[in-house]
């Protein structure tokens, strides 16, 4: 494994195609779900490990979770 295989939350908003607010939301939506145990199946995965204070998620991960909530990554602009 890389480091390129560790996401943050701006790398995984590019994935996803949104702002880097709606990803980081969906961290924090889905971190007071497993709080309150009330986790859903298309909450974000908590991160696979954290560097320093920022939050990390496998490339894996991230599929994964894309896949059970049945989005398929963004597609690079043109050029």
């Amino acid at each position: 494994m890389t480091t390129t295989d560790l996401l943050t939350i701006k790398d995984i908003a590019d994935v996803l195609g949104v702002q880097e607010k709606s990803a980081r939301l969906y961290h924090e939506v889905s971190q007071r779900h497993r709080r309150e145990d009330r986790v859903r199946d298309k909450d974000m995965p908590a991160p696979d490990l954290r560097i320093g204070r920022t939050p990390v998620w496998h490339r894996a991960t991230v599929t994964a979770w894309q896949e059970r909530r049945g989005k398929t990554p963004a597609k690079p602009a043109a050029v």
